[in-house]
């Protein structure tokens, strides 16, 4: 992480940098002027030629710094507001549900269960995603997908508990059985990892292709564990927020990839205190009604 901003800092200076302008400029403009008369010119040509050479791929280098760097700051604007926009969403539908249900509280009432609702949060936040990603790069909703599996350990299966999308999946044990699979890995590393195309990282055999995966090509990845410890276990989910068809950035652009990741993962950290929350009101359910926390599924579903 510290040589891609390093390396951000560098072509920076080279775009922004106007005293590298000047002088450019100040050694063309006189060579146009008195570049026939003056003994600086007219004894040392070849130099010239050479140095003519190096000036010209400078300024292609900068002319592709400047790119890169506008894309960045564009890409930068775009997380940044609709990180902000899919929040202020988020906290607004929270605030009104809160004020609406402040007006039916008891003091002997099950205030928690009343005013928390976690699943209506969770697919709100999902459907959310899928829109900012339309909306700030331009993917299409049915090419984007945004799902939850959660680890049912009274059969120790996955299932999808959320799904921004009505497809038929492929059966996540399956796919967590592959060697190649990212999801399984970043579950037993317990850390977050984003692919900027999908079909790169499997070469590189660190992604495993569904049939969904082939049909449509490439495509982004971003996979996300979460765990909660309970009383009587522990709750395991597994957030994944998948494109079809299209990348959101280029394989070997990191700078692009780490600012993608940075903005899923804040995301994901609200998805999962949503998650925790419904897992203490799975497990009071639980405690509640006398059943197994996983009849349940039920529960999270």
């Amino acid at each position: 992480m510290e040589k891609i901003r390093k390396r951000e800092k560098v072509m920076k200076y080279i775009v922004y940098n106007e005293f590298i302008a000047i002088i450019i400029s100040l050694y063309f403009t006189s060579i146009s002027v008195w570049g026939t008369t003056w003994d600086f010119f007219t004894k040392y040509k070849k130099e010239h030629t050479v140095a003519f050479i190096f000036v010209v791929i400078f300024l292609a280098i900068k002319q592709f710094c400047g790119i890169m760097v506008r894309n960045w700051e564009n890409l930068r604007y775009n997380l940044s507001e609709g990180q902000s926009l899919l929040t202020t969403a988020l906290v607004s539908a929270k605030i009104i549900r809160f004020q609406d249900k402040s007006k039916e509280v008891k003091v002997t009432g099950d205030t928690f269960n009343r005013i928390t609702k976690p699943k209506k949060q969770i697919n709100m936040t999902l459907g959310e995603i899928d829109r900012f990603l339309d909306t700030k790069f331009n993917i299409k909703q049915e090419h984007i997908c945004s799902t939850i599996l959660y680890k049912n350990s009274s059969t120790d299966k996955w299932e999808y508990v959320f799904n921004s999308q009505g497809w038929t999946h492929t059966d996540p044990n399956s796919i967590l059985k592959e060697e190649n699979s990212l999801g399984l890995k970043c579950l037993l590393n317990n850390e977050h990892k984003f692919i900027p195309c999908k079909n790169t990282a499997s070469k590189n055999d660190i992604f495993f292709l569904s049939q969904r995966d082939k049909d449509h090509g490439c495509g982004s990845a971003f996979f996300y564990p979460h765990k909660v410890c309970m009383p009587d276990g522990e709750d395991t989910y597994l957030i994944s927020i998948i494109t079809y068809g299209e990348c959101l950035c280029k394989p070997n652009d990191n700078r692009s990839a780490h600012m993608i990741s940075h903005a899923f993962l804040n995301i994901c950290l609200r998805v999962s205190l949503e998650l925790t929350l419904l897992s203490i009101q799975c497990w009071k359910y639980k405690m509640k009604n006398d059943t197994t926390r996983n009849g349940g599924a039920t529960c999270r579903s």
